[in-house]
Formats: C-alpha cells, structure tokens, sequence
C-alpha cells in the first residue's frame, strides 16, 4: 500500500506520520523538477522520495488537477491511496492543509478498523 501526495511543505512534515504509524509507504509528487526537490528534501528533512512529474506525464495520464502560478504549472494538493496498483481512495479537494494528515491517518485507521471486525 501507497500514498501519493501532490506535495507542498506543510504535507512533507504532516504526513510523515503516515510512513511511521503505519507500514504504508509516503511519495510525493510535483511537477518541479528533480533540482528543486533536492533543495526541499535537504532544507525540510523530508523523509519519503519526491518524484518529478516536470512532464506533467502522470498528471495527464490520470487527469489530476492543476493551477498555474507565474506561468507554470502546478498539481493542486490531493493525496491517493493505492493498493495492488490500483488508486482505492482519492482525497480531493484537500479543504484543510494544516488537517490533512489527520483526516487521512482518520482514515485509515476506520478501514483497519472495519477489516478487524471481520
């Protein structure tokens, strides 16, 4: 099982929490390029991979929201769980940056919840 997290800094440091309560493995996703995630991953400690979606490839492949900002674009912030290759849940639109995190570790924990009852 995987989140995959249209990042900004605030998730970076939120939803390592993920990653750590729970054997899920964290990614962030954004359509900057390597150089600028190399900067983000040694200036914030982050510590689950950012991968580059500079092409806007994945984004097109799966139609995920974007916005333009001073010309460019970027992928709106939504988080997807994915199990056996497949997107299970999407959370989208995020309303509350700073509750993200706990609206997913929420999450998660109901479906462990409901799997445990049987």
């Amino acid at each position: 099982m995987l989140l995959l997290v249209a990042v900004c800094s605030v998730d970076c440091w939120l939803l390592v929490c993920c990653e750590s309560l729970i054997s899920i493995e964290v990614f962030g996703l954004s359509a900057q390029a390597q150089e600028h995630h190399a900067e983000l991953i040694e200036r914030l400690a982050v510590p689950f991979p950012l991968l580059s979606d500079e092409t806007l490839a994945f984004q097109a492949a799966l139609k995920l929201p974007t916005f333009d900002a001073g010309g460019a674009p970027f992928l709106k912030r939504l988080t997807l769980f994915v199990r056996d290759g497949r997107i299970a849940h999407a959370f989208y639109p995020v309303a509350r940056p700073a509750e993200h995190a706990r609206e997913v570790l929420d999450w998660l924990d109901e479906k462990r919840r409901a799997i445990a009852k049987g």
